[in-house]
């Protein structure tokens, strides 16, 4: 029996990827996985423990125990547990978000989620979102997508997330770090923020999520060509 395929969203901060391809998952029946979360819970864990980003040993101690104790479930939804400690609604501050990026850049933190992401990869069946997916967690996906926008439009939805968890940020300065963010993805040495040679590139600045769902829908259940 031939297992079910892979989809890859890749994309920078803010592009839409992990609300479309939660949806998308649970569209078409398949798991879903949004691997920034795993670089983000190792973020959270090194705060909490106040491990610095330059101590790559522990930050890849942190990495392997966040392999054993993780927990994702099935229909679009996933849970991060460390320690008894359910950590999925701590992962979107700015701060872990800041913290993520720089983690996500060192080249030994990438290797040691590598093997755990490419498990779920092998199984099939999944729709994966993050920054490396369609270039070295999942190359021989059989679907690939690359969703972007327009700076502005990507610090706007950042703007009304915080908002909506009772935040009070200064747009300009969500502005100023995602541009910095997208520096850094961009330039790292470890797996940079790049569009795979094969992906469809999906601009979603002028697109609801339910618009981006359907063309993403439409491509991999019709043949329907991107209309980028």
């Amino acid at each position: 029996m031939q297992k079910k395929p892979i989809i890859a969203i890749d994309g920078p901060v803010a592009s839409g990827k992990s609300t479309v391809g939660r949806m998308l998952a649970r569209k078409l029946g398949f798991r879903f996985l949004d691997t920034g979360h795993l670089y983000r819970a190792v973020a959270y864990l090194a705060l909490k423990l106040n491990i610095a980003p330059a101590n790559a040993r522990s930050l890849i101690a942190l990495c392997h125990k966040l392999q054993r104790d993780k927990k994702l479930e099935d229909e679009g939804t996933e849970l991060i547990s460390l320690e008894r400690e359910e950590v999925s609604p701590r992962l979107k501050s700015e701060e872990v978000s800041a913290a993520a990026s720089e983690v996500a850049k060192i080249p030994e933190v990438r290797d040691a989620l590598v093997d755990c992401q490419r498990e779920w990869a092998e199984t099939g069946g999944v729709v994966m979102v993050g920054r490396d997916i369609g270039t070295v967690i999942a190359p021989d996906a059989k679907w690939k997508f690359y969703l972007d926008a327009s700076l502005e439009e990507r610090a706007r939805r950042r703007y009304w997330e915080l908002v909506d968890r009772g935040e009070t940020p200064m747009l300009e300065t969500i502005v100023s770090e995602m541009k910095e963010r997208d520096r850094r993805d961009e330039m790292r040495e470890a797996a940079p923020l790049m569009v795979a040679s094969d992906a469809m590139v999906i601009d979603t600045t002028e697109d609801t999520v339910d618009e981006v769902v359907k063309i993403l829908e439409d491509i991999i259940l019709h043949g329907k060509n991107s209309p980028s």
